[in-house]
């Protein structure tokens, strides 16, 4: 809208100016009253390009808001897209372990039993269980030192880093079938734990 005013007021200076020359040169006056004319030109030419400039100035400050506008509405709609993503995934967390849970007892897993470093034999559903809610509370659960039950009574109840790799496997299968994502198994604190996946 500036812009348009500018040119308008440029076009009708050019005009007046052009008529004003045309008059100089088709009537008979003075030198003097010519060169008084053509600078009564040159001060309305340079009204209307001080005029002109000031108009493009207001244009480019009015841009430079918008544009200043436009990137602060893009980062708030990134970061309102982050958040949303983080939603989704905890939503998304919270119904594949509640449905572990459900079904943590059923025929989906394999039923099988262990032992722990204190000689005790148990069932895999309890500590598959204990785990799915240690994931919900978003923290991990210690595997170390068990052993299948089969692997036990082969080793005669020696305990070595073979059998219990193997243990944990099979409790990370577990846990994968469950959850439908593939559990992360590494080291917390020197001990062997398994975590909820990461992105």
């Amino acid at each position: 809208m500036v812009a348009s005013k500018s040119n308008d007021a440029l076009e009708n200076l050019s005009k007046a100016m052009a008529a004003m020359m045309t008059e100089i040169d088709s009537s008979n006056i003075s030198k003097a009253s010519k060169q008084k004319s053509v600078k009564e030109c040159i001060h309305l030419l340079k009204q209307g390009t001080e005029q002109t400039v000031q108009g493009l100035a207001k244009v480019y400050e009015s841009t430079d808001k918008l544009a200043g506008q436009v990137q602060k509405q893009n980062k708030i709609q990134l970061s309102l897209q982050n958040k949303h993503h983080e939603i989704q995934k905890k939503q998304l967390k919270h119904q594949s372990l509640t449905w572990a849970l459900d079904n943590v007892s059923g025929d989906l897993c394999n039923s099988f039993k262990y032992y722990n470093d204190q000689q005790e034999c148990l069932d895999i559903s309890k500590l598959l269980k204990t785990i799915l809610l240690s994931f919900r509370k978003g923290s991990g659960h210690y595997i170390d030192n068990r052993v299948l039950e089969k692997d036990y009574h082969r080793s005669v109840g020696n305990f070595n880093e073979v059998d219990c790799e193997i243990f944990r496997k099979s409790v990370a299968f577990e846990i994968e079938t469950l959850i439908g994502m593939k559990p992360l198994l590494r080291k917390y604190e020197g001990r062997n734990a398994i975590f909820f996946p990461e992105d």
